[in-house]
């Protein structure tokens, strides 16, 4: 099974064509020229396979579909412009999208990593302080015919298991790390926590942000409003919005407009649905939406950085906490001694 193209390889891919055929070359062209532009040799051997597709006759849609590496959403939209004559348009619009899902990618991966590196920095500073600062507070006690307090004493035994025993101990969390990587790679252990991230509330806003971006290029590119909501509903399975969408849908099937459907569904706040409702009458509802996403992509970096903002000085307090408790059950007997001795 072939690799999906990644978003920004996307972002990039749509841009240049869509840019190439706005300027009136046609697209089994600028396929052409885009692949002699150099880079992965895999890449321009695909590019090369689909210029010759379309030299044949191939639609752009075709092309794609048979190279195996695109997204269905890419080939259905540039279907879509293929059948109603807006192709350039189609392709902007996607360039639009894929930039934005990979701006979501990467705060998604800083909200991720960002806690992760800090947790991994608290252990190790942990770690050095029971294997190599107890010991020589150890030494100094020994020296003075005393012994370091029962907590001190704990922590000494743990440190010492620790350096006994590290490479046992780090080959373990190695064969842990390994298997939830492979189990990553398994469909339904991804989908499962894919759902569990969906249903948080930083998944809720990545899930209308890409509702909002999807809903604005479909509708931007002349998509009827139930075939719009059908792709939307394809990039946000198993979120929250995917059921507002089928409620979404069964209110415009008894006779409600896009936006009051959407209203009545709770997928956006009354302030984004009023504003909707208001660029549908004026005949600028994929202008409105194409805004409401962007802000829907603001209010989810936003989100992120509260959460980092947050999680950072909460880690930085437990490690100040926790290094302050284990030299304070040294240094404290340490200065009783002292004391005693003067």
């Amino acid at each position: 099974m072939k690799n999906k193209l990644g978003a920004s390889y996307l972002g990039y891919f749509f841009m240049e064509l869509g840019l190439l055929i706005d300027a009136g070359i046609p697209a089994g062209e600028g396929v052409g020229i885009l692949a002699q532009g150099g880079g992965d040799s895999g890449l321009a051997g695909m590019l090369e396979a689909m210029h010759r597709q379309l030299e044949e006759g191939q639609p752009l849609s075709g092309a794609m579909r048979q190279a195996g590496r695109f997204p269905e959403y890419a080939v259905s939209m540039v279907a879509l412009g293929e059948e109603t004559g807006n192709l350039d348009v189609v392709l902007k619009g996607l360039s639009q999208h894929y930039e934005q899902q990979e701006q979501i990618a990467k705060a998604v991966k800083n909200a991720v990593m960002y806690p992760a590196v800090l947790l991994v920095m608290m252990a190790v500073v942990v770690v050095l302080i029971l294997t190599r600062v107890l010991p020589i507070f150890n030494d100094v006690f020994s020296q003075m015919g005393a012994t370091m307090s029962p907590m001190a004493t704990v922590l000494l035994n743990l440190g010492n298991f620790l350096r006994g025993h590290g490479v046992a101990i780090l080959s373990i969390l190695a064969g842990v790390a390994a298997l939830l990587i492979a189990l990553g790679f398994v469909p339904r252990v991804r989908r499962a926590v894919s759902d569990a991230f969906a249903s948080t509330r930083l998944g809720q806003r990545i899930a209308r942000s890409r509702f909002a971006s999807t809903l604005s290029m479909t509708l931007y590119a002349g998509l009827d409003s139930d075939r719009a909501l059908d792709m939307a509903a394809g990039l946000t399975r198993g979120s929250a919005i995917h059921k507002k969408i089928a409620l979404c849908k069964s209110e415009m099937a008894g006779g409600a407009s896009l936006a009051q459907a959407i209203e009545k569904a709770g997928i956006f706040s009354p302030v984004y649905a009023r504003m909707l409702s208001i660029g549908f009458k004026a005949g600028s509802g994929d202008a409105v939406m194409a805004d409401i996403a962007r802000r829907s992509t603001q209010e989810m970096e936003e989100g992120i950085d509260r959460a980092l903002s947050r999680i950072e000085p909460a880690m930085v307090i437990v490690l100040a906490v926790v290094v302050g408790l284990i030299l304070l059950s040294v240094m404290l007997p340490l200065m009783g001694i002292m004391s005693s001795m003067m």
